[in-house]
């Protein structure tokens, strides 16, 4: 069962390994930004470069998952996917926790 979503086929099975990769990348990105050092509670932050690229990575990957969620969630009423309303569910709360977390980077 296919179903075209703005010129493209897209199956359920798309958009869950959408959610699957999207969040995988934002813990793991968390995970990396804790062990390089760049989320630490010190007086004063300093911009650095991979700070900057940490928050910004977290943004677009947040950004990324609040889309494919809505093309989830729009696609759920062309095709009776019911998969698609919990995968449209956890890329958003995935988006709005990234979007959330992504000035951490830069506040420590």
């Amino acid at each position: 069962m296919k179903a075209t979503l703005l010129g493209i086929e897209v199956n359920a099975i798309y958009f869950l390994t959408a959610a699957i990769l999207i969040v995988g990348a934002q813990i793991a990105l968390w995970g990396l930004a804790r062990r390089a050092g760049l989320i630490v509670v010190v007086p004063k932050r300093a911009w650095t470069k991979g700070r900057v690229l940490a928050c910004v990575s977290m943004a677009v990957l947040s950004f990324a998952a609040l889309f494919v969620g809505f093309l989830a969630f729009l696609t759920s009423f062309v095709e009776q996917w019911q998969a698609l309303w919990a995968i449209a569910a956890i890329l958003a709360v995935a988006g709005l926790l990234g979007l959330a977390a992504a000035p951490r980077f830069l506040s420590g």
